[in-house]
């Protein structure tokens, strides 16, 4: 049986996904945000396991996941994709450093694969950039894939 890990699993996509999943034989570890009802309704699986996390606590995931091996983490979590905070810069710069914390405790956890969801908006013109959030989308969506060219030409680390 594969352990899955997905972050915004509260979201549209994500739950979605954990739905998709429910019926197949995999362990489901669904990261939530905190107060958020919507997705506890998969509670009643035995396979399918809600953590309340912040983005911020990704650091904390092998305590939280008690050292079990994740073989695949589904990353959609990000937060200020709609509204005001698409435009906070400082809000943006954190989703990525957030991001890169979950990239190092992957390898912790010994992650076999990590599947990052982009988004359209970083296809906007460079110099036409609306909101920070389609430049730091691009930068995280660059920054993984240096990381996987590395470990690609690093073979002691596969």
């Amino acid at each position: 049986m594969k352990n899955i890990l997905i972050t915004g699993a509260n979201g549209f996509i994500g739950y979605n996904l954990c739905k998709t999943f429910i019926n197949e034989d995999v362990t489901i570890f669904a990261l939530i945000r905190k107060n958020t009802n919507k997705i506890l309704e998969l509670n009643k699986y035995s396979n399918f396991h809600a953590i309340t996390c912040d983005m911020a606590d990704y650091i904390n995931l092998p305590k939280i996941l008690k050292n079990n091996n994740v073989d695949i983490i589904y990353h959609f979590a990000w937060e200020g994709s709609a509204g005001p905070l698409r435009g906070d810069a400082y809000k943006q710069i954190d989703n990525i450093w957030c991001s890169c914390d979950l990239i190092n405790v992957a390898k912790e956890l010994g992650c076999k694969k990590f599947i990052f969801a982009s988004s359209i908006m970083e296809y906007e013109p460079h110099e036409q950039y609306v909101y920070e959030y389609s430049f730091t989308k691009e930068k995280s969506e660059k920054s993984f894939l240096n990381e996987k060219e590395k470990k690609n030409s690093n073979p002691k680390s596969n």
